[in-house]
């Protein structure tokens, strides 16, 4: 149908093309086999050649042949730039479809070749839909296009093709035995263009010899794998398992080390041989694998399983194992392969009563295969699993356990070792699951002991005691005595996280008994917020103490501790969630206490003292007058952050009063600005207690925006009340503010620490501080911030010049230039200013300004440059030249970076001399070098002083190669000096230099080595003749320390070297030597050493003097070294208050060792001997000398009871031992030593500080607490101003606007741009009305904007914004807000004025409008130009030009002139007040009435236009310009655009009313009614339309597609918000009704629905209503 209309369009002379392609969506239908004539070939090229706004999407349509006819190719390649989409349509097979996008694309690239346009890239570009094909598809395409692009030698033009497509290769080995030669060359070409290799996925089956062909391209493949549908048939997992083996028995035969090294590498992935993990897949094919090799070597006497060992070496990496299937004997030799341990998932449950015992049958079998495993783990269990199912799977792990205990302890140990996790049994956190698993787990457990009489559970106590790592609970489920009796066998207390609620207090109090073992109760914050159920989880809370009071003081006290932690209720810091959760808690206590008397509040104390780390409020869901009360329970003062603005006058004081418990106060920058200009214009406005907002600020003041000079006034008051010695810092941004305001800000103060300010702020201080020169004001410091864009050269004199007014008249200590975007030489001004201010500069304005100086070369103006920079050039890079003219002429020291400017060997020589007058940032050691070389060859030891002094006393040598001379310039420079610094690190010295440099160490107060030279140092003492001298010398430059750790070989980049440093016996020989005759305690740092035992044996004799810090097993080597007391003695007091044995294996030789340091050691604090597979023999070793250890930890060992019995008895001086992760089961001899507090058994000191039984304050019979419905403290509200069309109708010829909300906010009509503040739930009409300007004339006011009339059905209305068009501060303060009712005239003072709106608090609805002080100073307003066409004639057609003030609103402008079309562009502009205005364009012929026009915010509420335009029917575009003419040679263009009118026919907004009737109650359409109308229209269609509905949506291109994860599992009623959402209101009109066409659905039922929206947004006209 479409190609037939075409077809006949194009072939007629007078077709409007441009409307067709709108019509059809601008797609263009063309039959590709049709010859076009003369006269179709032109308007063919004619369409697609023409620019547009929208490009063409072209649609080819193939019928019985393929092939294309040439005049249509010729014109689709040259027009290709115009074309937004390529597809091509076959009624046929897809091959059909393929075939011709083969010779689109071979067509193309010869056009290239012939013509030199570039083609193939951009017929690529619009076929990207082609990715929809099959992977084979792909493959199979490419294949045949690189033999026949051969052929044609093409294949050059192509290549982006060949990189393209296809994703991976699918190699079918029955289909290609004619071609895989050619799959060689193909797969090569194809890397050598691209660059990178492409994984192949192998089909079926072939033989030998095809095999062979097909291991030539594996220098060209990523990946060899299989498709992931093999397994859904055996026999395909065979022939698949079979290819494979052939695969390796012919790579081995032919190359047994190239080929088989290839293939070995391209299978070897952890996903081999899928694309993806596919788990049990993975697993059943690598097992069948194993064991097809397996029969196929016994059966044929070849070895072929060394070959596929790389395979099973990176895959899987999970085996899952479904024990449903018989585990046989086979796993367990499979994974032997394996080169590392691997988890294992097991699944398979059933419930079926024989399964188990087969299950039980395959553990035997499995258990062999613990030793190669890393992990255990089960299958996920949902939550809705039925308890069978979970009892299968428990009686699994029971079966594991109780076959491992039967086989012996070595097994058993290897099986909960593989369980000892914190997610067990699954992979990963699953939260409640897993905690109902394991007191399941306990229960089944307890419940088998009590049948068989057999002692399992201390087989699975390392379970408990690694897992859960948070109990997550649903106490709505109940809570059984197992859970007390499970969370017995942790070693260490775990969080708790509640999910669920209940009321039962049977359930309350068995939670309650578990206290003991939690260490935090928490609930879930994601869980809270998603089901809005705090006040839920408060009642929790509060029942919980009231239960626990009941129980006694000792759970009151346990409950408090465990909720007393910075985050609770939470894990994290969840900020506004803690803090609401809080707040409700403390208002639900309060309103519990007055309903019942009971006294609740004490006890909840701790947790108000430790919660929350800082308090968020946001103010947009109001503030409770409670938060005051509940922030004086905190202990101290804490942080609060503040979110978003209010104009509620009882909030703010709120605030205001809960200043005394603020530590900080976190807000946005307009928030002292807001509270200010809210509280001033109430009654009871005190500016002393604004002031002490000031504190918590850090008396930090930032206004923005509009400033009027009543919110200037308000804030000078304010801060007039702060002490004068406080630092106040004020940063100010205006958009406008006048010099008046200005002074009233300024006119109490007189000192600032701080002053930030923008462009516009520096104008008008200046202005103020000339007109006011005698008051004084002094600043420390001055920041300016760039806010213009782009500004001209002049604008940034005439802002300089203002700022060096200001620095004048006040007193400037510092003015900060670095984040101000200027060119240099503006600044120059800046810098001769006198008095002794220093200027930061930018990094770019430093270098420009030296630049100019030295060109200059003015000696005033070098000194006031390099005084006012303080002689900081090190942030430039300056050349040389300007760098020793600025040397020369300083009076100061410059400091200069050497890093950035690399100074020659002939500027060194200069630059000698200056040295007093540099001082260097960092040191250069190539420079240092340089220039020590230069004084030590003219032997000028004097400029060795100023070297040294200009780096801080630092000689800088590192990361330097040093040769003799470079030695003896050294030498000469620490001669001539005293007490410098020397960094050698990194630094090469001759050997035989070393000695000679020892020499003069004595001058040298602080010395950096590596371990290198180190030890080169140290051995050159061992060689002096003065040894003891230049020994002392060395260590005391060393101050005491020897680092040979790698951290020693640290360079100035911070990098590491990696390599263990090897000590010879030499080595050691000398370290020790040098200390002995040092005879002074040294650090001896031996981290990342080497050494063998006779080497650690030289270190014995200096022990006595030594602090020693090395690896862990050379510790231990040395412990077993020592053989007497005495060298026991000096180890221990070598080592120091800590010994660090973690992770080292501890037989009982060492532990016997261990034990004789112990007894000679003092003060031990700290002794690690976790994961040192200690035993009770072991531990009975070191028992007697233990009592000396403050912190001892034992955790991660063999311990049993028996040995931490004993070890219970010794801790006499210990304060806290870790002894989770033992076999040990029975802690209460812990838990009762009440001298050793155990942390690691979590006995929580923090308990509450009011001493004493709290139980006292819960002293009522009453235990039934009625709650009201609504107990949240904050009223639910939308947190942003929301954005919304209104309803609009028509009733006696006036637009009448409607809007429904759901819940209170702040809502923001996009036609009036009105903004109403809801409390809560309602429903709001209003219209613009005509005002009685008798009104006005008994008050000193005039109207400013529209009158609203405004009344609400549903809900109450407590803030009115109301836009104004002001567009100066000060017209900002002569603006208010006119209430009319009864016939009087009230004046409503605003509470909060916006540079676009003005805010009133309001208590009853009536008539609105914003109104002017009569006589004000309104210059400028913001204005905006309204557009409309009229067609006058067939030749002639006008265009209405409206000038209004902003707050007019369009809609009421087009209804008035609702005959003519609105022309939609941007509007706004700024326009003066009685300013003359003329309009011109860009027209050869047009005329214009009038020639000028005044401009007046007009009072007459009917709105006129204010030039007309007159020109030819022809134009379809033009440019408008608006200029003020404010002399009769002066004009200025105040608005200039170009203007659109033949695409323009948008009437959305045009309102129309049906003939024959007075035009009550006619309705425009909304997007609501049309979400209606759209769901109606989606019940019409089948299922099969539906989906095909869901595949043009993904497709439709005109704008943005809707991904198809989207719309996959959408219902009909979803479809409706998901295509609003995506595509908005008009465009999803558009979008649907073009789907229905292609569906095609054109039948009643759907046009119906959608011809009132099309019409409506001029899509179709009514005319073409009627004719359907």
């Amino acid at each position: 149908m479409q190609c037939q209309i075409w077809r006949v369009a194009l072939q007629e002379s007078s077709t409007d093309f441009d409307n067709l392609l709108r019509l059809f969506g601008f797609e263009m239908h063309l039959s590709v086999q049709e010859q076009q004539n003369s006269k179709m070939f032109q308007n063919t090229k004619d369409v697609l050649t023409a620019k547009r706004q929208n490009k063409v999407k072209l649609y080819l349509h193939l019928d019985t042949q393929q092939f294309a006819a040439k005049s249509l190719l010729e014109n689709i390649y040259g027009s290709l730039h115009n074309i937004a989409d390529l597809r091509v349509i076959s009624t046929g097979r897809s091959s059909e479809v393929l075939s011709f996008q083969m010779d689109l694309f071979l067509q193309g690239a010869l056009y290239e070749m012939e013509t030199g346009q570039t083609c193939v890239p951009q017929l690529l570009s619009l076929n990207s839909h082609f990715s929809l094909h099959s992977p084979s598809e792909q493959s199979n395409f490419i294949c045949t296009l690189y033999l026949r692009a051969k052929q044609m030698g093409v294949l050059a033009v192509l290549q982006p093709v060949f990189q393209a497509w296809p994703s991976y290769w699918v190699v079918d080995l029955a289909e290609r035995k004619t071609s895989l030669f050619f799959l060689v060359e193909l797969l090569k070409f194809h890397t050598k263009i691209s660059k990178m290799k492409k994984p192949v996925e192998i089909w079926g089956s072939a033989e030998e010899h095809e095999l062979r062909i097909f291991l030539q391209c594996l220098p060209y493949v990523s990946q060899v794998r299989f498709s992931d549908y093999i397994h859904n048939k055996a026999d395909d997992t065979k022939a698949a398992i079979k290819v494979l083996v052939d695969l390796f028995i012919c790579a081995s035969e032919i190359d047994k080390d190239n080929y088989l090294k290839m293939l070995s590498s391209v299978c070897s992935y952890s996903s081999f041989p899928f694309a993806d993990d596919t788990g049990e897949n993975q697993s059943t094919f690598l097992l069948e694998l194993y064991s097809y090799v397996i029969e196929y070597e016994s059966r044929t006497g070849r070895s072929v399983l060394s070959a596929l060992l790389p395979i099973y070496q990176s895959a899987p990496t999970v085996w899952v194992i479904d024990l449903s299937k018989s585990v046989t004997s086979l796993l367990y030799q499979t994974m032997q392969l394996q080169g590392t341990k691997r988890p294992v998932e097991l699944k398979g449950w059933s419930t079926d009563e024989t399964e188990p015992r087969n299950m039980l049958t395959c553990i035997g079998n499995f258990l062999q295969c613990l030793p190669l495993l890393s992990q255990l783990r089960l299958e996920l269990l949902s939550g809705d699993e039925n308890k069978s199912v979970r009892k299968t799977v428990i009686d699994v792990i029971l079966g594991l356990f109780i076959s491992a205990s039967d086989k012996g302890d070595d097994t058993l140990k290897i099986l909960y070792s593989l369980c000892s996790y914190s997610s067990f049994p699954f992979a990963d956190d699953t939260g409640e699951i897993q905690s109902i698993f394991l007191v399941e787990l306990y229960f089944f457990v307890k419940e088998y002991e009590t049948q068989t009489g057999r002692n399992v559970l201390p087989a699975l106590l390392p379970i408990y005691q690694s897992a859960p790592s948070v109990w997550v609970l649903d106490l709505s489920k109940g809570v059984t005595s197992f859970l007390y009796q499970t969370m017995q066998l942790q070693a260490t207390k775990k969080p708790v996280e509640l999910r669920g609620w209940t009321n039962n207090e049977k359930d309350l109090k068995c939670f309650l008994h578990c206290l003991s073992f939690v260490s935090q109760l928490r609930f879930s914050d994601l869980g809270l917020i998603l089901n809005d159920d705090i006040s839920g989880a408060v009642k929790l809370v509060v029942h919980l103490f009231i239960s626990a009071s009941e129980s006694g003081a000792e759970t009151l006290n346990i409950l408090s501790s465990v909720c007393s932690y910075s985050t609770f209720p939470f894990a994290d810091d969840t900020g506004e969630v803690q803090s609401t959760f809080l707040l409700e808690l403390y208002s639900y206590v309060r309103e519990f206490e007055s309903q019942t008397g009971r006294c609740v509040l004490p006890a909840l104390k701790p947790i108000y003292q430790s919660a929350p780390a800082t308090w968020v409020i946001h103010l947009s869901k109001g503030v409770t007058p409670l938060l005051c009360e509940t922030m004086q329970v905190q202990a101290m003062k804490r942080p609060v952050e503040i979110r978003g603005l209010t104009t509620d006058e009882s909030e703010l004081r709120t605030i205001l009063h809960c200043v005394p418990y603020m530590l900080e106060l976190k807000c946005s920058g307009r928030f002292f600005q807001s509270v200010c200009e809210v509280l001033s214009t109430g009654q009871n406005w005190n500016p002393v207690e604004v002031a002490t907002l000031l504190r918590p600020l850090n008396f930090t003041v930032t206004l923005m925006e509009m400033l009027p000079r009543r919110i200037c006034s308000a804030v000078g008051r304010v801060l007039s009340q702060a002490d004068p010695k406080e630092h106040l810092c004020l940063s100010l941004f205006p958009q406008s503010i006048s010099w008046q305001g200005m002074n009233a800000l300024f006119s109490a103060i007189s000192r600032l620490q701080k002053l930030r300010m923008n462009e516009y702020a520096t104008l008008k201080i200046s202005k103020m501080a000339k007109a006011m020169s005698q008051r004084s004001v002094t600043i420390e410091e001055i920041s300016l911030v760039s806010t213009i864009p782009n500004p001209t050269e002049r604008t940034m004199y005439k802002l300089i010049s203002n700022l060096a007014s200001i620095m004048r008249v006040w007193t400037v200590r510092s003015l900060d230039l670095t984040k101000f975007h200027v060119e240099g030489h503006v600044l120059i001004l800046l810098l001769c200013l006198d008095g002794s201010v220093s200027v930061r500069l930018s990094d770019r304005n430093v270098q420009q300004i030296a630049e100019i100086v030295y060109k200059t070369q003015d000696d005033h103006v070098t000194r006031f440059f390099l005084e006012k920079i303080g002689g900081d050039l090190s942030s430039s890079s300056l050349p040389w030249n300007i760098l020793h003219y600025l040397l020369q002429k300083a009076n100061l020291p410059l400091m200069v970076d050497p890093k950035k400017n690399r100074f020659g060997t002939l500027n060194i020589q200069h630059l000698l001399p200056l040295l007093q007058s540099i001082c260097f940032n960092g040191t250069d050691s190539q420079f240092v070098r340089n220039a020590l070389n230069e004084i030590y060859a003219s032997h000028a030891g004097h400029l060795v002083t100023n070297l040294v002094r200009s780096s801080d006393n630092w000689i800088n040598l590192s990361e330097q190669e040093l040769e003799s001379y470079d030695c003896a310039a050294l030498r000469f420079a620490l001669h001539y000096s005293d007490d410098v610094k020397l960094n050698l690190l990194g630094t090469v010295i001759p050997k035989e230099e070393a000695e000679n440099i020892l020499q003069l160490l004595h001058r040298v107060s602080e010395l950096r080595v590596d371990r290198h030279l180190l030890l080169n140092l140290l051995d050159a003492c061992s060689r002096s003749r003065e040894q003891k001298k230049v020994t002392t010398s060395l260590l005391m430059a060393l101050h005491n320390k020897l680092d040979f750790s790698q951290s020693s070989t640290a360079n100035l980049f911070g990098q590491e070297s990696r390599k263990t440093l090897s000590l010879s016996d030499v080595d050691c020989r000398s370290i020790s030597t040098a200390i002995q005759l040092s005879a002074c305690d040294t650090e001896l740092i031996m981290f990342d050493c080497e050494a063998s035992d006779g080497t650690l044996l030289e270190l014995f004799p200096a022990l006595r003097h030594i602090h020693l810090s090395l690896d862990k097993p050379e510790l231990l080597r040395l412990m077993l070294l020592t053989q007497y007391v005495g060298e026991a003695r000096a180890l221990a007091r070598s080592l120091g208050k800590e010994i660090d044995l973690s992770h080292t294996t501890l037989n009982s030789c060492a532990c016997e060792v261990l034990g004789l340091v112990l007894e000679h050691s003092e003060h031990l604090s700290h002794l690690n001997l976790s994961h040192c597979k200690l035993t009770d023999s072991c531990l009975n070793l070191l028992l007697p000398h233990l009592h000396k250890v403050q912190e001892l930890d034992l955790s991660n060992n063999d311990i049993t009871d028996t040995g931490a019995q004993k070890l219970q008895k010794f801790l006499v001086r210990t304060q806290t031992v870790h002894i989770f992760n033992n076999h040990i089961t029975d802690m209460s001899f812990f838990m009762n030593n009440q001298y050793n507090p155990v942390v690691s058994i979590e006995i929580d000191h923090n308990w509450p500080t009011e001493k004493g039984d709290h139980s006292k304050f819960l002293v009522t019979d009453d235990p039934v607490f009625m709650m009201k419905q609504t107990i949240g403290i904050l009223t639910k509200k939308i947190t942003t101003v929301t954005v919304f069309d209104p309803e609009i109708s028509v009733h006696d010829d006036v637009i009448v606007y409607r809007f429904e909300c759901e819940m209170g906010g702040e809502f923001q009509c996009r036609a009036t741009e009105l903004v109403f503040g809801m409390k809560d739930r309602g429903c709001v009409e209003y219209r613009v009305i005509h005002w009685d300007i008798g009104c006005f004339s008994n008050n000193n006011y005039e109207p400013a904007g529209p009158l609203y009339d405004i009344k609400t059905t549903i809900g109450e209305i407590y803030l009115l914004h109301l836009p104004h068009c002001e567009a100066e501060a000060d017209a900002l303060g002569d603006i208010s807000v006119a209430h009319m009712h009864d016939g009087v005239t009230e004046i409503l003072t605003p509470v909060q004025i916006t540079s676009s709106h003005v805010t009133v608090r309001i208590s009853g609805l009536s008539s609105f409008l914003v109104v002017r002080r009569r006589g004000c100073m309104t210059r400028f307003v913001r204005g905006q130009v309204l557009l409309f066409l009229d067609q006058i004639n067939r030749v002639e057609q006008r265009l209405w030009v409206f000038l209004l003030a902003r707050n007019v609103s369009a809609t009421e402008i087009k209804k008035e002139h609702q005959e003519f079309t609105p022309i939609k562009t941007s509007s706004d502009c700024i326009l003066r007040q009685k300013g003359k205005y003329c309009l011109s364009s860009s027209l050869k012929k047009y005329k214009v009435q009038p020639k000028t026009y005044v401009f007046h915010n007009t009072r007459d509420p009917d709105h006129h236009s204010a030039f007309e335009l007159f020109f030819g029917s022809e134009v379809s575009e033009l440019r408008v310009r608006i200029h003020e003419k404010r002399s009769p040679k002066r004009e200025t263009t105040k608005w200039n655009r170009r203007v659109i009118l033949k695409c323009n026919d948008n009437r959305a907004y045009k309102i129309k009313t049906e003939g024959g009737t007075n035009g009550k109650g006619n309705c425009l359409l909304t997007e609501k009614k049309w979400r209606s109308s759209l769901s109606d229209l989606l019940d019409e269609l089948h299922e099969d339309e539906l989906k095909k509905m869901k595949a043009y949506m993904r497709d439709y291109t005109d704008f943005a597609p809707i991904p198809k994860g989207k719309l996959e599992k959408k219902e009909r009623h979803e479809l409706v918000d998901l295509i609003v959402e995506t595509w908005g209101f008009q465009t999803s009109v558009q979008a649907v009704a073009y789907i229905m066409r292609k569906l095609p659905r054109n039948d009643y039922a759907v046009t119906s629905i959608l011809k009132p929206y099309q019409i409506q947004f001029g899509l179709i006209t009514e005319q073409e209503n009627t004719d359907f």
